[in-house]
């Protein structure tokens, strides 16, 4: 994500965690940015792993 893509999602975040509360919106955007960037880096995360190659079940097939 870009970081305009992260402020975005950050802004509905906030929005979405303040309602019924009685918090400030600074409160909320900090929640907000946090929930954002951990989405994104998970998402990276998962796509990382997703492309790595297969590897074997047991670590003697793998040559250790």
């Amino acid at each position: 994500m870009t970081k305009s893509e992260i402020m975005k999602a950050a802004h509905a975040e906030a929005r979405k965690f303040r309602v019924g509360k009685a918090i400030s919106y600074a409160q909320a955007i900090s929640v907000g940015l946090r929930r954002a960037h951990n989405d994104a880096q998970r998402a990276a995360f998962v796509a990382a792993a997703v492309l790595q190659p297969a590897t074997p079940k047991y670590m003697w097939l793998r040559g250790w």
